[in-house]
């Protein structure tokens, strides 16, 4: 198995600058990438693997961020049917506080969560619109670790609600599964740690819901009467 990670690698370096140009193409004729979402994917097969590269990224019309295709590395706020898939969002709300969300607590929070992003080992922010509230950032994959992961967030301007969606570019499937080389829950562990940094709440403790599940079945229930569902993460704006 590592020695067929190690190989896959080795193609990806190459098949990455390729990519590059007409990603770069791409954007000067389509403009910035998070007008709207885009996701494309092809496929790289030998008989021992298969890597399917994707790019996954950008706000719909509606301001929501990608879901996590079935197969993938990946973890989204908007992937509310596919527990395996699903974090909560965060709230850069103070813990407990009924005020709204001035336009000052704007600019705190959006400064923190750049602060943060960019001060993360390994990660490096790629765009960014003050305007939209929307940041992506880029960072090495760990399966297979010459690849790249996409980090996007959005904080709401209403309530300080922060959505975001991590995943990485390329999936390896190895022969005979069918399901690709996990990464032992990357994209959770690296999203905790930076909301642990941020020092904001995920819904699932404002609300007083367990979401944490059996394994990776999804299921949770309540700890309290809070009537909190899964539905209520839809990233609305």
């Amino acid at each position: 198995m590592a020695a067929v990670v190690r190989e896959a690698s080795a193609r990806l370096g190459g098949l990455r600058l390729g990519l590059a140009g007409g990603a770069l193409a791409a954007s000067v004729l389509l403009g910035p990438q998070h007008a709207t979402a885009a996701s494309s994917c092809t496929d790289e097969s030998n008989p021992s693997y298969t890597v399917r590269h994707c790019r996954n990224v950008g706000m719909d019309l509606e301001g929501r961020l990608p879901r996590c295709p079935a197969n993938s590395n990946c973890m989204s706020t908007s992937s509310v049917a596919s527990p395996e898939h699903f974090l909560p969002p965060w709230s850069a709300l103070s813990s407990g506080s009924s005020d709204a969300f001035s336009d000052r607590d704007v600019r705190v929070a959006w400064n923190l969560l750049n602060e943060v992003i960019s001060s993360t080992p390994g990660l490096t922010i790629v765009d960014r619109d003050d305007a939209a509230l929307y940041l992506r950032a880029e960072g090495a994959s760990s399966v297979p670790p010459t690849a790249l992961d996409d980090l996007e967030f959005v904080l709401r301007r209403s309530d300080g609600t922060v959505t975001f969606h991590s995943e990485s570019r390329d999936t390896l499937f190895v022969y005979p599964l069918q399901r690709p080389v996990g990464c032992n829950d990357c994209h959770s562990k690296r999203l905790e740690e930076i909301r642990k940094r941020l020092g904001w709440d995920d819904f699932s403790e404002r609300l007083g819901y367990d979401l944490s599940g059996e394994g990776e079945s999804g299921e949770s229930g309540p700890r309290g009467s809070t009537g909190f569902t899964l539905g209520k993460f839809v990233p609305l704006l």
